[in-house]
């Protein structure tokens, strides 16, 4: 069982455009993602948490996407943090679209191949998705 947040811009796209309230829903909150890192609920006879891995992925305004990932728990991980505020910062990289993700593996190795969310590198001949 996992924990999500997704943020979506109404500005659509624009470079110009308020940043999102990423910092906050993932950091700054009371109940932000990074907290629930530790005491996010889980089904009966589990421990607490979701630790085992996190990552934040975000398209900035011109649909470059951008992806910080890593094991362990996000209570912990200075570069969670990090990834968090360059997500935030003002500027043509400034997520317009993001996910921040918790895993509690259930299957699967705690790997950083199992983090989430996952990025796929479409190579030559792949059907490129379409920008609005």
């Amino acid at each position: 069982m996992c924990r999500m947040v997704g943020i979506v811009s109404t500005n659509n796209g624009a470079a110009q455009a308020a940043p999102l309230p990423s910092w906050w829903h993932l950091v700054g909150a009371p109940h932000a993602l990074r907290l629930q890192a530790q005491t996010g609920q889980v089904l009966p006879d589990n421990e607490p948490g979701h630790e085992d891995s996190w990552g934040i992925g975000w398209f900035d305004a011109g649909g470059n996407p951008a992806l910080i990932r890593q094991t362990g728990s996000a209570a912990d991980s200075a570069y969670y943090v990090f990834g968090a505020e360059r997500a935030a910062q003002p500027g043509e990289a400034m997520a317009h679209t993001l996910i921040g993700h918790l895993r509690k593996a259930s299957c699967g190795a705690v790997t950083s191949e199992n983090a989430h969310p996952a990025r796929a590198d479409f190579g030559a001949g792949a059907i490129p998705l379409q920008k609005p």
